[in-house]
């Protein structure tokens, strides 16, 4: 289920800002030239859209569509993108590796390397740990492995873990943490994470040792977003990919409550100190 909710959000954050699909629909609706770079992908939508062809499907589309331009500009940095939209480098749309206060020997939420997935996002093996260095992160950030094979890999993660009484994490030196600044959420950021020309731009700009490479943060002064004006494009997304994200959290922590209760169950019941009705009723009651 995490799964699909997952890939749902990715799919629309590349479908808006990685290839302008609504943009593209709208210039073909409007009979606007599509410019040749991106002609072959607007004859890919026309395909689509007459085997797609139902009112509903057409219906879902223009809700979406009419937040979108019907026509394309030229940019140096990222070449065509969406009238009116803006470019911009990711160190300026998003916070990275932010300052958050945590006091050294303070007890604290810990995430090492091995806690991040190398698919989805949720974090898993947290324990408590004394700070004593390490990136430190909040509720909301996006946590990305920046050496290698860690990075190719694809090690990245969502911090939705921590709670009022331990409001600050850490982890291990090799994270890069990523912050929503102004527009951005936590959604569009770790859809932007998973996204793989980002990724293969950060691959190709790692540098260091062979086996010890590492990705810096003067990569992120040269990836370029093509990010809307206004909110109404991003809040759509919002309504469609936070509940997504907020709702995988929720199983993955059920998954968890469950595991723990089967680790706690299973000896009682290979010992025949539980019964299989009281172990039932037990997780009735933990699940309720």
């Amino acid at each position: 289920m995490n799964a699909t909710l997952e890939g749902m959000a990715q799919a629309f954050f590349k479908s808006w800002f990685v290839d302008f699909d609504p943009v593209i629909d709208n210039a073909i609706a409007a009979g606007n030239p599509i410019p040749p770079a991106l002609q072959a992908k607007a004859e890919l939508r026309m395909l689509n859209a007459e085997s797609e062809n139902s009112s509903s499907h057409h219906s879902s589309l223009s809700t979406h569509h009419s937040l979108f331009p019907a026509a394309f500009e030229f940019t140096e940095q990222l070449g065509w993108i969406p009238e009116g939209w803006d470019v911009m480098t990711i160190s300026k749309a998003i916070s990275i590796n932010p300052p958050t206060k945590l006091k050294k020997g303070d007890i604290a939420p810990f995430a090492d390397m091995k806690a991040l997935p190398t698919s989805g996002y949720a974090i898993d093996g947290v324990i408590d740990k004394a700070y004593s260095g390490g990136a430190k992160f909040q509720n909301g950030d996006v946590l990305l492995a920046r050496i290698t094979p860690c990075l190719e890999n694809g090690k990245t993660g969502v911090v939705d873990f921590l709670t009022d009484a331990n409001p600050v994490g850490f982890g291990s030196t090799e994270f890069i943490v990523f912050r929503s600044e102004g527009d951005l959420s936590t959604a569009f950021i770790a859809c932007l994470a998973r996204d793989s020309n980002f990724r293969k731009h950060c691959e190709q700009s790692m540098i260091g040792s062979s086996g010890r490479q590492r990705v810096h943060n003067s990569c992120f002064d040269s990836y370029h977003l093509a990010l809307p004006q206004g909110r109404n494009v991003l809040a759509k997304f919002d309504e469609l990919g936070v509940p997504a994200f907020a709702k995988a959290g929720s199983h993955s922590n059920e998954n968890k409550t469950l595991a723990n209760l089967r680790d706690v169950l299973l000896p009682k019941l290979i010992s025949g100190e539980l019964r299989i009705p009281q172990a039932e009723q037990l997780i009735e009651e933990v699940l309720a």
